[in-house]
């Protein structure tokens, strides 16, 4: 049995078998709580500042709440206007962009003070099936450039760069994914993506992904190009 203190709020005490709980943060308050949550959607971590994305139920207040990895509180951003129509499911936090993953599979993009740079719609084969629902933004592991968004059955590979379209797809038949986690391969360059479906008997997929093969066939592509000006007949 260890005590452990909750930022903000009182102590507890909490059962572990060898491990010890040092610090909580949260518990039961508004949503425009600097220490407590409302109804947490999901957070990221970006270097020492972890993102907690809060919005209400009914989806009319949300809030992006800033702590350090020591959950001392930073900075607390509105964006309820943004998220009035479109709830918002998941967060990711980036070095120079914080992107918030709508129900819908919009992609609203923030700079890192959460002003609105751009509400990406879902196009170009973002078309998912219409039971399906927008769950997770996971970024990759070996490029900075790369993020995947996953539904309920698919997982879509995107570019930073061009938020709003796909570069490739992963799909099954009749999956129902539950979880979505994102890892180097062991393989070299490659991300590992590991989902679990709840449907087939709680089934675990792995995907391999290699997140910079477009940079390479770019790289070559780039060096093919001239300026008409530059044709002489």
């Amino acid at each position: 049995t260890q005590q452990a203190a909750i930022r903000g709020g009182d102590s507890f005490t909490v059962s572990t078998s060898g491990r010890q709980v040092t610090l909580t943060l949260g518990g039961a308050g508004n949503v425009n709580s600097t220490s407590n949550f409302n109804n947490p959607k999901s957070f990221s971590i970006n270097g020492t500042d972890i993102y907690v994305l809060d919005q209400q139920s009914d989806n009319q207040k949300a809030f992006v709440k800033r702590y350090d990895t020591n959950f001392n509180f930073k900075n607390i951003y509105n964006i309820s206007t943004d998220l009035a129509q479109l709830p918002g499911v998941d967060l990711l936090a980036n070095e120079d962009n914080i992107f918030v993953l709508t129900v819908s599979g919009n992609i609203i993009e923030y700079d890192t003070d959460f002003k609105l740079i751009k509400n990406h719609e879902p196009v170009y084969g973002d078309y998912i099936g219409d039971s399906d629902i927008y769950t997770r933004i996971k970024r990759s592991g070996n490029n900075d450039n790369t993020f995947y968004v996953a539904t309920t059955g698919a997982v879509m590979k995107k570019y930073k760069s061009k938020p709003d379209r796909n570069v490739s797809k992963y799909t099954t038949s009749g999956g129902d994914f539950s979880f979505i986690s994102i890892v180097p391969s062991f393989l070299g360059t490659y991300d590992e993506i590991l989902i679990g479906d709840r449907q087939n008997n709680g089934r675990m997929y792995r995907f391999l992904d290699k997140p910079n093969f477009r940079n390479a066939f770019s790289d070559t592509y780039q060096t093919e190009i001239f300026e008409l000006s530059a044709l002489k007949i």
